[in-house]
């Protein structure tokens, strides 16, 4: 029994676990702006980390300009309304998302998250070394829902960057910050824990300078005593204690560079072409494809076998998941789509409710089974991961909240400069895009009436209406300085349109965040006509509001036209059609592992079956009786592909077998004189 289980266990292991990853970056030397590597962070639990592969000077953007998807109103939206499985997807999607106030997007619905295509999920969060800021969004649908059964099938945001804060050289992590106790909470330094250490360090050091006579010996005493007569309450495992000095060399080196970046291992152009993917192989683009919108080109040439694009996971344990659902004491959406847009982006099996989302420009790729020119493999583990947990129970990856899986895009042909990319999302999505061709009627759904994407509005009306009955899919924003104040005042605000002005303040603005739309505008309303045709009385109405009513900042008078445009209201784009089209995009069958199947059966299980004696349905059927009913079979034994996925043939019975009282061995001996082969039982 213990051979037999031995054997079976082997026999389900998928071959392509032991298939070696692909280490080509696709890089052409040199040319790789971005890439991917293990975090230089001195934290095993760090991850992926994302690196300059050029230098940038402040303001410049970081490379290629990403796609967004929209995550709207969660359908679990707090944890004590969730089981522990649906708190770790609350916690994986909330670990790699971003608040659509810090961006743009938040009036598409009550609640929004944005995943971002790139740095803005992949760089890690540092409180006192981030470089990089986030640049802007655009927003356009590419199709008339009135016309192409496309639209609401992909994300309208597009053309996010990221900008570098400071001046970033070659082979730098790139970093962004969070606000909150992001850091505190999950005991990591903050930025006020770094600010300490160097203080301490930069006396330390000075001390020792100033006094020849100051030994090793006495400095090491007076480490002892900080850390048990100045520090007394903290514990030993306190992240301030593990950062401190441990000698008067590291005190000065921290007093020289700082005890923030001290902790980073150090990383350049040679480490990274050795150990890294580059990230920046894929460019945006219209999708050569009609009705995909978007797509992914070649930046340079890629050849036959190398890599695209590596593609860290989300990985979402049931599809359910993204079913979206408001809020019980908010406004009910009746005539919306069931599912998140992000599952349009996301890869999954038929034999498993898991999904797994690509968290890099892969998300662009379009499907094209004729002229697929890339295939998916599986890449490297995350660098923090403790498993490799293909060859694990799907449960043990259940438990993480962090990125742990990837994918490698590889081209299965050469890929030429300014080519597109596509891979073959498999004949189950090809169906259910052609069933959705052959059952769409354009024009049917309300939300179609008389609707015009936001980027048509803002286009081809000058002139603004005083009445907002007059835009039922549309609200205003107006254009202010990025960091204006959003807290409501004691006392009301009346005042003139004074500008953006042109100070070396706001031109510094302009440069960091010129591409930053959401920084800019505020919610607001048009009362009347100014002192002249392109002017408008204006109300400006709170950005973040801490109620679900309008809170009004300010009125400002004599606002230009230019500075007012128009947005979607809350579930009016193409993305929350009813009919627009979703569907998970097929992993080949051939990876998937078998362990992670919902059919699956361990060997345990099976051989516990194997063991358990079948009972003839007339049990009081004689020797003789049962003998002659084997004899007279047609066919008694079949060879047929096994039940067992991957094992190949395996022999399948045409009468029940066995009786208990008859030895198993007389009964194979019968049926082999009709031993007969079939393709299908």
């Amino acid at each position: 029994l213990s051979l037999l289980q031995s054997s079976l266990a082997v026999m389900l292991l998928p071959l392509t676990l032991f298939e070696n990853s692909i280490i080509a970056t696709g890089e052409i030397a040199g040319t790789c702006s971005l890439y991917l590597a293990p975090s230089s962070i001195k934290d095993p639990n760090a991850g992926w980390g994302v690196f300059a592969g050029k230098d940038y000077d402040i303001g410049d953007n970081l490379g290629e300009p990403g796609i967004v998807v929209p995550v709207i109103d969660p359908i679990i939206l707090t944890y004590d309304e969730g089981t522990d499985n649906e708190r770790d997807a609350i916690d994986i999607l909330g670990a790699y998302t971003f608040g659509a106030k810090a961006m743009g997007g938040d009036t598409e619905a009550l609640r929004v998250d944005m995943l971002t295509a790139g740095l803005g999920t992949l760089t890690n969060f540092h409180p006192s070394l981030f470089n990089i800021l986030p640049g802007g969004v655009l927003e356009d649908p590419l199709l008339d829902r009135a016309k192409d059964h496309g639209a609401g099938a992909f994300t309208a945001y597009h053309n996010y960057s990221y900008k570098a804060k400071q001046k970033i050289n070659a082979g730098d992590e790139l970093f962004t910050t969070t606000s909150g106790d992001w850091f505190s909470i999950r005991n990591i330094p903050t930025k006020e824990t770094y600010q300490k250490v160097d203080k301490l360090s930069q006396a330390l050091t000075k001390m020792k300078n100033q006094n020849d006579k100051f030994t090793e010996n006495q400095f090491l005493h007076m480490l002892y005593t900080l850390k048990n007569n100045v520090f007394p309450k903290l514990k030993k495992k306190d992240i301030l204690m593990k950062l401190l000095p441990k000698d008067p060399d590291e005190a000065l080196a921290i007093s020289e560079v700082g005890s923030a970046k001290l902790n980073l291992e150090n990383r350049n152009l040679s480490w990274l072409r050795a150990n890294g993917a580059c990230l920046d192989n894929i460019r945006e683009g219209v999708s050569t494809i009609p009705q995909a919108g978007r797509g992914a080109f070649a930046r340079r040439f890629i050849p036959k076998g190398t890599l695209v694009s590596p593609a860290p996971l989300l990985h979402i344990q049931h599809e359910e998941y993204f079913g979206v659902e408001h809020p019980k004491e908010e406004e009910k959406r009746k005539d919306g789509n069931a599912f998140q847009l992000l599952l349009n982006y996301c890869f999954g099996h038929d034999e498993s409710t898991w999904l797994f989302c690509p968290t890099t420009s892969v998300m662009l790729i379009n499907h094209n089974h004729e002229k697929a020119n890339a295939e998916i493999r599986w890449g490297a583990d995350s660098p923090s991961s403790s498993l490799t947990y293909r060859t694990e129970p799907k449960d043990d990856l259940a438990d993480q909240t962090t990125i742990q899986l990837s994918f490698d895009f590889i081209a299965t042909e050469d890929i030429q400069a300014g080519e597109e990319i596509f891979i073959d999302y498999g004949i189950e999505w090809e169906n259910a895009w052609k069933e959705h061709v052959s059952l769409w009627r354009g024009g049917t759904e309300k939300k179609t009436e008389e609707y015009k994407p936001a980027s048509v509005m803002n286009s081809t009306h000058v002139k603004i209406s005083t009445n907002p009955e007059e835009y039922p899919h549309h609200s205003l924003i107006c254009k202010r300085d990025p960091f204006s104040s959003d807290e409501i005042p004691n006392l009301p605000i009346i005042e003139e349109y004074s500008g953006l002005g042109d100070s070396e303040e706001a031109r510094n603005l302009q440069k960091l965040y010129g591409d930053n739309q959401y920084r800019w505008w505020w919610p607001c309303k048009v009362n009347d006509m100014g002192t002249d045709l392109e002017k408008y009385n204006v109300t400006i109405y709170q950005k973040a509001p801490k109620s679900a009513s309008d809170q009004v900042l300010l009125t400002i008078l004599n606002f230009p036209r230019n500075q007012i445009r128009f947005v979607d209201r809350k579930y009016s784009s193409d993305m929350h059609l009813a009919k627009a089209f979703r569907h998970k995009i097929m992993i080949p069958d051939e990876i998937y592992p078998l362990h992670w199947r919902d059919s699956y059966k361990p060997p345990k299980e099976i051989v516990k079956e194997w063991n358990e004696p079948i009972i003839h349905p007339r049990s009081n059927i004689t020797d003789e009786e049962y003998e002659k009913e084997l004899s007279d079979a047609k066919c008694g034994l079949y060879i047929a592909p096994s039940s067992i996925e991957g094992a190949g043939n395996g022999v399948y019975t045409a009468v029940d077998l066995p009786k208990i009282k008859m030895p198993i061995v007389c009964i194979i001996f019968v049926l082999m004189s009709h031993f007969c082969f079939a393709v299908l039982l």
